[in-house]
Formats: C-alpha cells, sequence, structure tokens
C-alpha cells in the first residue's frame, strides 16, 4: 500500500513539473515573439529614416535587456512554483526573484545578476554534493554568458543550463526518494 501511494505521489510530481515546463517554454516563445513582431513593425514603419534605423536600434536593445533583465524569471518564478522548488533542494529560503528584480533596476540589473549567479553556484554545490555528473550551472557560467555573451544569445545558454542542472538534481532526489529512475523525457 505504501508503494503505491508513493508512486501515485512521484506520478503527480512528474505531472506538476511537466506542467511547470510547459509553462516555462510558453512564457519564452511568447517573449521571443512578441520581440520579433514589435521589431518587424518598427521596421515597417521607419525602416527608411535615421529614426526609424534609432528606433529599431532601440527596440533590439529592449528586447536583449528584457531577457537578459529576466522577465521571464519574473513571471516564472512565482506562477511557475520554481521559488518554491529552489527553496526545497536548497535547504533554505531564497529572496523572492520580484525583489532581486526591484533591486535590480536601480543597479542596472548588476544586482539581479549576481543573485542569480550565486544561485546557480548553490545548484552546481548540491550537484557535486549528490554526485551528478557536469556540465553543470556556476557563478561564472551565468555572469560570463549574461553579460560577455549577450550578443550571442548568451541568457539564453546561461537559462538552458541552469535548468539542465536544477532538472538534474530533482531527477537525482526523486530517484533516491522512490527507489527508481524516472522516465526520461525530452
Amino acid at each position: 500500500m505504501q508503494n503505491n501511494l508513493r508512486d501515485e505521489e512521484f506520478t503527480r510530481e512528474l505531472k506538476r513539473i511537466r506542467k511547470r515546463k510547459l509553462i516555462a517554454r510558453i512564457i519564452s516563445l511568447t517573449l521571443i515573439l512578441g520581440g520579433i513582431i514589435m521589431l518587424y513593425i518598427l521596421y515597417q514603419l521607419y525602416s527608411d529614416t535615421l529614426t526609424g534605423f534609432i528606433m529599431i536600434l532601440a527596440g533590439l536593445l529592449f528586447w536583449g535587456i528584457s531577457a537578459t533583465a529576466g522577465l521571464f524569471f519574473l513571471l516564472y518564478m512565482p506562477f511557475g512554483g520554481l521559488q518554491d522548488e529552489l527553496e526545497d533542494i536548497l535547504g533554505h529560503r531564497v529572496m523572492p526573484y520580484w525583489k532581486a528584480y526591484l533591486l535590480g533596476i536601480p543597479t542596472l540589473f548588476i544586482f539581479t545578476l549576481i543573485w542569480m549567479a550565486r544561485i546557480a553556484e548553490e545548484l552546481k554545490e548540491k550537484a557535486a554534493k549528490l554526485q551528478i555528473e557536469g556540465p553543470h550551472t556556476s557563478w561564472r557560467h551565468m555572469v560570463g554568458w549574461n553579460t560577455l555573451g549577450i550578443l550571442l544569445f548568451g541568457p539564453a545558454v546561461a537559462t538552458e543550463r541552469f535548468f539542465r542542472t536544477l532538472n538534474a538534481i530533482e531527477n537525482e532526489l526523486n530517484q533516491r526518494v522512490c527507489g527508481s529512475a524516472p522516465e526520461k523525457r525530452i
């Protein structure tokens, strides 16, 4: 009876994780498509003037800053359950992302980047403690891709590595609790 209950809880947790991943993908696609549509409209309206060129550059800059400054996380942390997941995995309370985001505004989002990099480093340490093979996210990885790699879709690379490490930790913890490997999905 106990194993049956544990399997049901595990199945519910897997469904909850899949739902969160779907929400994250929808938010990401919405931000990307919104940026593309905005740039297309700006191009159509102003492509033949110097003002138009400046507006298109401003649109590109805004789109890059929006992705880098973490509008994705602003939506996903509270609504996708990521805040609770991080607190469970790390074993301590984590400052809510919206607070880190607000504190990032006057610092040009340097505070937000450092906050995220510290969490990435803690996840790397947790993965090492659980003996999970890398590559993992890290402080250096998060800061490097979000600053030096901004023109090469760096924020997307850093976010993907962050979630890959988080998923590896969750899979390992689930395997230890249930005694069997969770089904692998891509």
